[in-house]
C-alpha cells in the first residue's frame, strides 16, 4: 500500500468516527425529543422470523413510497435512518419508512433468527407489507448489499434502488479492511457490535470471544441461515455481477474505510454507480462543516436526500 493510499484510508477512518460521533451526539442532544410518532408494524417471514417497518412519515394520498433499510450493526430507528429519513421527507416525499431486520433492534430480546447478506427474500416481504402502489428502495452499507441484489428480481411495484456506500463483495471487502489502517481493531469493534446486537444467551460460550466478523458469521450466520462454511456464505451474497431489472444507483466515497470502491461494478444499463471523492462511509461527501450542518438540522439538506431526488428526478 502506497504511502498516500494509506494516507486517504486513514483519513476517511478518521472522518467516518467523526461523523458517527456527531451525528449519534445531536442527535441524543436535539432530535431524539422531536422525533415523528412512529407506526410499528411487524412483517413475519415464512419461516417465523420477525421483521419490522417503522412508518414515520404518513401522508395521504398516491405519491412515492420510501422504504429505508438500515446498515450492519444498526437498527429502523437509530439516528442515521431517522437523519436520512428526515432529509427525503423535507424534500417532498410524504410515505417514509424505516426498517428492522432480524434480530435487529427491539427485535434482538429472545429471537434466534438473524439476517444474513443473502436474505434478499427478507427484502422482498419488507417490500410486500409497505402497503403503496410505487415504491422506492433506499439503504445503506450491508442493507445495501441486500437491496443491490433484490434489484435483480424487484416487485413490479417498486420503481427505483438507490444504496448508500453498499459493500458488494463480502469476501473482497474483508481483505479490503484487514489492509486499512487500525484494520483489525475495525474488524475487532465491528464483530463486537454484532455480539451485544444479538441474543448471547443462545451462544453464551461463544460470542465473547469473537473479535472477527468472519468469526461471527462462522459461529453465529452460517449456523442460522444454513450455509456449509463462512466463504460459502460470502460467495452467495456476491453482488459485484448483479444485473439489476430497475433502475439502481449506488453512490460510494473513494476513501471509505470499510468498502472496497475497486470492488464496485461498473455503470451499465439500469445501473449507475456514483464514487465521490470524499465522504468516508456513508458520510457527507462536502465536508465535515456540512455534515454538522446537516445533523443540526436533524436530517433537512442531506447530501444523500438530495442525491436520490435528483436520481428519482432524471429515471422516473
Amino acid at each position: 500500500m502506497g504511502r498516500r493510499t494509506w494516507i486517504a484510508r486513514l483519513r476517511g477512518l478518521v472522518l467516518m468516527v467523526v461523523y458517527d460521533a456527531a451525528r449519534e451526539w445531536l442527535w441524543q442532544m436535539i432530535w431524539r425529543s422531536r422525533r415523528p410518532r412512529r407506526r410499528d408494524q411487524i412483517v413475519r417471514c415464512e419461516d417465523g422470523g420477525e421483521m419490522a417497518l417503522h412508518h414515520l412519515y404518513e401522508e395521504e394520498g398516491e405519491g412515492v413510497g420510501v422504504l429505508i433499510l438500515h446498515g450492519l450493526t444498526g437498527d429502523g430507528v437509530d439516528s442515521f435512518a431517522h437523519e436520512l429519513a428526515r432529509g427525503i421527507r423535507s424534500l417532498g416525499f410524504g410515505r417514509v419508512a424505516t426498517s428492522s431486520r432480524r434480530g435487529c433492534g427491539e427485535l434482538r430480546f429472545g429471537s434466534t433468527s438473524i439476517s444474513h447478506a443473502a436474505a434478499e427474500a427478507d427484502v422482498a416481504a419488507l417490500v410486500d407489507a409497505f402497503d403503496c402502489r410505487s415504491l422506492v428502495v433506499v439503504a445503506a452499507s450491508f442493507g445495501g448489499l441486500l437491496a443491490l441484489r433484490y434489484a435483480a428480481n424487484p416487485s413490479p411495484k417498486v420503481c427505483a434502488v438507490f444504496c448508500v456506500c453498499p459493500i458488494v463483495s463480502p469476501a473482497r471487502n474483508e481483505r479490503y479492511v484487514a489492509q486499512m489502517p487500525f484494520g483489525r481493531r475495525i474488524d475487532a469493534a465491528v464483530a463486537q457490535r454484532l455480539v451485544s446486537q444479538f441474543n448471547r444467551a443462545r451462544y453464551p460460550a461463544v460470542l465473547p470471544k469473537v473479535d472477527r466478523v468472519r468469526d461471527f458469521d462462522g459461529v453465529v450466520t452460517v449456523a442460522a441461515a444454513g450455509f456449509s462454511s463462512v466463504d460459502a456464505y460470502y460467495a452467495a451474497a456476491e453482488a459485484s455481477n448483479v444485473e439489476v431489472r430497475v433502475p439502481t444507483m449506488l453512490c460510494n466515497a473513494a476513501d471509505d474505510p470499510v468498502v472496497d470502491p475497486a470492488a464496485l461494478p461498473s455503470s451499465t444499463g439500469q445501473l449507475r454507480v456514483h464514487l465521490t471523492p470524499s465522504g468516508s462511509h456513508c458520510g457527507d461527501p462536502r465536508g465535515i462543516l456540512a455534515q454538522l450542518v446537516v445533523s443540526l438540522r436533524g436530517g433537512t439538506g442531506s447530501y444523500h436526500a438530495r442525491a436520490l431526488a435528483a436520481f428519482l428526478a432524471d429515471v422516473l
